[in-house]
């Protein structure tokens, strides 16, 4: 069982991320900020008032916009009745049960926010609109109010006659651990039946089941007793909730780390990124193995964003990740609205004050001190903190601060060697993919031994690769550009 979050607030940098998220007009990025908003409030997070008149104009402005989609309309919705206020909110929920009877799952939405808005009045406003199907009215109402308390206190669904909608919203149930005892069938504890429906021929009930047991801390992975083998031929939203499922399970196994593989290889947008969400909480010894290499080579910024927060989040058990993390808050210093979230999500760790120093040292211009090796009449910098003052090598001048080249170097063979010192430090330090990176590494140190014309092309080529690559990463090109000097300076010499 997972272990259930202990109450606390939400971080003012939490809420300003959520809001700036929920406010840009983007349905993909506000819809993932208001479920991460109602999976937190629900597991016991609270936001501060301070906060609250901010955070429910976000909402409510996202519910009415008129670009908002239908999942965007439905978690504005779910994040109301996990924080809303009835003076604020309540004219609009009733707006929506008056004018959405096409969106079945926002009108569930709206009839959970009405019943926590105004849980004395609910039932005869709903009885006052001739829209609403009863089934629907009770199923939604169980989100916030117990079951004793309504009239039809007893219902049992049937599940196998009931339509997909009323087993989805069922299910809703049972991913919020809000499910009565036998909801789903006389006989049967619900346990029973989510395991049955999510091997179900319904696509959408199958996901839902595999969801349900994604969210509720009472259920893993051995509750639904999945074919692991048979992952592969699920269709991609079944993918994306059991590699998310798989993924967060608080209790290590091989098969885990299999499926998070799985997940990390999976050439589905959709399928990948439940992967990247579901490892958010997860850390077992060697995961950092699996999840940097899918960074960098991963191509969709929500999937890297998973990622980020993974980095940040798990960096106090890893110093793999804590020392990637604050190397890629470096790299993005052009890159606000990457490092506003990696702040966020650091708010309450160790990790912050690394990222505060880095601020610090930005907004004084002190983060990369410039060195400069001058090769054949141009100038390369070296972002390298071996070199703490302006070195300039085979142009008769040097001006040295600290442990440095203390003299003029004027021969090829000295410019080489300090062109790969330099060279292989900034390589072994910089984020590159493992393979390429043990590669490079291996090509610089034969050329170090032997600087012959082929060695030394190795080692530049290999090191214009590792440029490329960190190139396609995002904040990361001002950091790769001097291995590609690097490189020139190499070819340059070799000739």
């Amino acid at each position: 069982m997972r272990e259930a979050r202990k109450a606390i607030s939400f971080h003012s940098l939490e809420i300003q991320y959520l809001k700036g998220e929920i406010e840009s007009h983007n349905n993909e990025k506000a819809k993932r900020a208001l479920q991460y908003l109602c999976q937190a409030t629900r597991s016991g997070t609270y936001v501060n008032p301070i906060d609250l008149n901010g955070l429910e104009t976000s909402i409510l402005g996202a519910l009415v916009r008129g670009s908002s989609d239908e999942k965007v309309r439905r978690w504005s919705l779910s994040a109301i009745s996990q924080i809303g206020r009835a003076n604020s909110c309540l004219d609009a929920v009733k707006h929506v049960l008056s004018t959405r009877d096409g969106e079945p799952q926002v009108l569930s939405a709206a009839i959970a926010a009405l019943f926590r808005l105004a849980p004395k009045k609910a039932a005869q406003h709903l009885a006052s609109l001739d829209n609403l199907d009863p089934k629907i009215s009770y199923l939604s109402a169980l989100q916030i109010i117990p079951q004793g308390e309504l009239s039809d206190n007893k219902i049992c669904l049937e599940f196998e006659s009931c339509g997909p909608l009323t087993l989805k919203l069922a299910l809703l149930l049972a991913g919020m651990n809000k499910c009565p005892p036998n909801l789903f069938h006389p006989k049967f504890d619900n346990r029973e039946i989510i395991r049955e429906l999510s091997t179900s021929d319904d696509n959408i009930v199958a996901q839902y089941s595999v969801w349900a047991a994604a969210e509720n801390p009472y259920l893993t992975s051995s509750d639904l007793g999945l074919d692991v083998s048979d992952i592969e031929g699920r269709s991609e939203n079944q993918r994306s909730y059991i590699y998310r499922l798989y993924a967060s399970d608080p209790d290590y196994s091989t098969e885990q780390r299999e499926i998070i593989q799985l997940g990390a290889d999976d050439q589905d947008v959709e399928a990948r990124l439940g992967c990247a969400i579901g490892i958010m909480s997860t850390w077992f010894d060697g995961l950092e193995e699996i999840t940097r290499d899918w960074y960098f080579r991963e191509s969709e910024e929500a999937h890297q964003l998973c990622l980020l927060d993974h980095f940040v989040k798990q960096s106090t058990k890893s110093d793999a990740y804590f020392c990637l993390a604050v190397e890629l808050y470096e790299g993005f210093e052009n890159d606000s609205a990457r490092t506003k979230r990696m702040l966020a999500q650091a708010s309450r760790l160790p990790i912050s004050t690394e990222f505060r120093k880095i601020d610090i040292k930005r907004e004084s211009g002190s983060l990369f001190p410039s060195e400069v090796i001058q090769v054949s009449n141009k100038n390369y910098t070296f972002p390298n903190a071996s070199f703490q003052g302006q070195t300039v090598i085979g142009g008769g001048e040097n001006n040295n601060s600290g442990n440095q080249f203390n003299e003029t170097v004027q021969d090829n063979r000295a410019i080489i060697t300090a062109t790969l010192s330099a060279a292989l430090e900034d390589v072994a330090r910089l984020p590159i993919e493992s393979t390429l990176k043990d590669e490079t590494i291996e090509a610089i140190k034969a050329a170090k031994e032997d600087a012959s014309p082929s060695r030394l092309e190795k080692a530049a080529n290999l090191l214009q690769a590792c440029e490329k690559g960190l190139s396609a990463v995002s904040g990361m090109v001002q950091k790769a550009k001097p291995l590609g000097e690097y490189a020139l300076a190499l070819l340059q010499n070799a000739a």
